[in-house]
This record gives C-alpha cells, structure tokens and sequence, in this order.
C-alpha cells in the first residue's frame, strides 16, 4: 500500500468512526436524589436521616455537573425494578476518587463496596470502566457517597440491565480499540520516516501523538482498566500530566512543522506557556504531592483549563498569521487542529459546569475523534513535506 492509500484509508475510518453514535437512550424508571456535603463530614447515617426528611434534591435527569467543586455528595437510589432480568447501577465518569456504597436495611445503612480511583481497579463490582453495582429487587433505597472533591465532578447514574451495559461498554471500547490502532499505525509510519530522512519534525510527531493519545485513554478510563490498574498513585496523576506535556510538546512540534510564532510576544508567550506546562507536568508527577485533598490541588486542577484556552487562542493566532504569509504547512495544521480546538473548548466547558453533555457522543468519542483526525490531517502535512523532501534529493 502506498503512503497515499495508506493516509486516504486512515482518513475515511476515521469519518466511519465518528459518525457511529452511543445508543444509551433507553428509559430509566429509578429515582434519584442528591445532597452536597460542603462540611465533608456527613456519616451515612446522617445522610440517610437527612434523606428522610426531604432535604435532598430530585434528579429529572440521569446527569449531575457542577464542575469544579470542594464538596462531597450523597447520592441516593430508589430502583424500579420492572424487569426479570438481572440489573446494574452505573455510577460514572470513570474518573472519582471514592465511592462508598450502602444498601439500606432495617438497621440503617450498610457499607456493601468501596471503590474508586483511589482503590486499585479490582475493586470494582465488574470490570468496567464506570462504576457498576448489583442491584437486588428486594432492597428499596441504595445511598452512595461520592468523593472528587478538589476537582472538576462530572456524575452520571442509571439503571439499566446488566447485558444492555455490557454490549454499551463493548461498543465504545471496540471504537476507541479501533482509534488506537490507528494512531500506532501512524505513529510506525512516522517513525519509519524519521529514520529515513533524520529529522527532527517526526520524531516531535510521534511524542506529541502519543502523549496526547495518552491522555485520550486516561480520561476515557482505559488507562487505568489495561495499563496502569493496580497503581492509583499514576490514575490519580495520568490526566493533568498527558495533558500539560502535550501542551508543550505541541509548541515545540509547531516550530519544526510550520515554523516560529511570527511575533515576538507571542512567541515569548509559547515559549512560557512550554515551559510552565514541563513544570506543572513535573510537580503533578512528584511523589508526596497532593493534587486531591488540599486546596493547592484545587488550583491546580482549575488552572489546567485556563492553559488549555491560552494554548489554543496562541496557536489560532500563530496560524492564521502564517496562512496569511502564504505558508502550507500551516494550512494543514490549522485544519487538523480546528477539530480538536473545538472539542476541547467543548471540553473545557463540559470540566467547568457550563455544559452538560454526560453520556453524548462528544463526551465518549469527542477528543478521541478529533484527535484522530487530527493526526490524520497531519500525516497528509508531513506526506507533503516528505514529497518535498525527496524531489529535492532527486534534483541533487
């Protein structure tokens, strides 16, 4: 297969992958309720006998995203079971901290798991990468304690039958699968051709592809399922620091792709916002460092998407000058970057409270998808360049 039908193929699977949607749209008969805990220092007893007199607040949907947030929250089940057919609680995303899950008997509440992202990944219920509990039809109210305090809290809760789940978690586990195998495939090819020509452009390629991928999986979860499962210390670290890495290899990629920012201040504002990326990077990977429970960790989960927002109004405006100049390879990366942009300023919005798109294709497939196309787009980039490349050998 030549290098253009090998491109040509990524880009359309890569189309088929994101036209395919997530059908989670079945109805939901339970009832859910929800308390915050500001204190953080309920019991569960406590919560339970607050329950009792009214003071949590309903649910009409099957999402709760106040986005950064100090406090815990209390989260109580009241299943219809209008089925024979053996049920599961999904409790997501897949990234929360603690979650205590209680069944309710005569004697008060029971502790029935603990689990979370600080327990290794054998601690779940099933091996999924939301949390999922067994329901049984006897028991009239289940109460869960919900810890991702400190951070960005996105919950998501439904009941639905066990093998609905299951075949849900096969189909997005197939499609990232899938966009995973892409990726190391361009990242192969690249890697071929950095032997071949011994620049440094692809070698910046393949770093900045594969953090970024990185991150893709952690955030999704399947990090923390496949690679990393018996170290909570690296799940707990993971996201922030694929995320500020990639930031910085991304500026440094651009430079050998399309060149230097064409202003001073800007590239005085890359170069810092490289290295405050490395740094941060580094401090979040720093054994004894606390990115949960205190409040410098706080900021420092809160100043992440702020960076993120810097890095993209940077690079837009890095781009549109050199379009402008008449360079190409900054036409390629404009148009592989304008996906991931847009999904991450979604994302951005999603982290912070402003939207709610839990359980949506954007929020299963968006920064995987547009991350794919992303590298694609790229190696049609660096495929040009190449081409250069060797009609200049050809003339000499």
């Amino acid at each position: 297969m030549t290098e253009r039908k090998f491109i040509v193929f990524i880009f359309f699977v890569c189309l088929a992958l994101t036209s395919c949607r997530n059908t989670s749209d079945e109805r939901d008969p339970s009832m859910y309720y929800l308390l915050e805990d500001k204190s953080g220092r309920l019991s569960a007893e406590q919560a339970w006998a607050r329950f009792l007199k009214g003071d949590f607040e309903i649910q009409t949907g099957n999402s709760f995203n106040p986005g950064f947030t100090t406090s815990l929250y209390w989260l109580v089940i009241e299943p219809e079971i209008t089925t024979s057919h053996p049920l599961l609680l999904e409790i997501g995303t897949s990234q929360i901290n603690k979650i205590d899950f209680f069944v309710l008997s005569d004697h008060g509440p029971e502790l029935l798991y603990q689990s979370g992202d600080n327990h290794s990944f054998a601690s779940r219920p099933r091996p999924s990468l939301n949390f999922t509990f067994p329901l049984d039809r006897s028991v009239g109210h289940y109460l869960a304690k919900i810890d991702k305090s400190n951070e960005s809290l996105q919950l998501t809760f439904r009941t639905a039958p066990e093998a609905t789940l299951i075949n849900q978690s096969m189909e997005i586990s197939t499609t990232i699968g899938i966009m995973t195998g892409m990726i190391v495939l361009m990242l192969v090819f690249r890697f071929y051709l950095a032997l071949i020509t011994k620049e440094k452009v692809y070698l910046f390629y393949i770093l900045y592809v594969a953090a970024g991928w990185l991150y893709v999986l952690s955030n999704e979860g399947f990090g923390y399922k496949f690679l990393w499962p018996d170290s909570p210390w690296l799940a707990e670290r993971a996201r922030p620091v694929f995320a500020l890495v990639t930031i910085g290899l991304s500026l440094t990629f651009i430079e050998y792709y399309a060149g230097k920012a064409p202003y001073r201040w800007l590239r005085i504002v890359t170069r810092w916002l490289a290295y405050a990326s490395y740094l941060l990077a580094l401090i979040a990977f720093t054994p004894g460092v606390d990115l949960k429970t205190s409040a410098p960790g706080y900021y420092f989960q809160a100043v992440i998407p702020i960076l993120v927002t810097i890095y993209i109004v940077a690079l837009l405006i890095t781009l549109v000058r050199k379009i402008y100049n008449g360079n190409r390879m900054a036409i390629f990366y404009l148009s592989s970057v304008a996906p991931i942009a847009v999904f991450s300023t979604l994302q951005v919005f999603y982290y912070s409270g402003g939207l709610d798109f839990s359980g949506s294709f954007l929020q299963h497939y968006g920064q995987g998808s547009g991350y794919v196309l992303e590298a694609v787009i790229l190696t049609f980039g660096l495929a040009y360049r190449f081409n250069n490349y060797r009609r200049e050998k050809e003339q000499l």
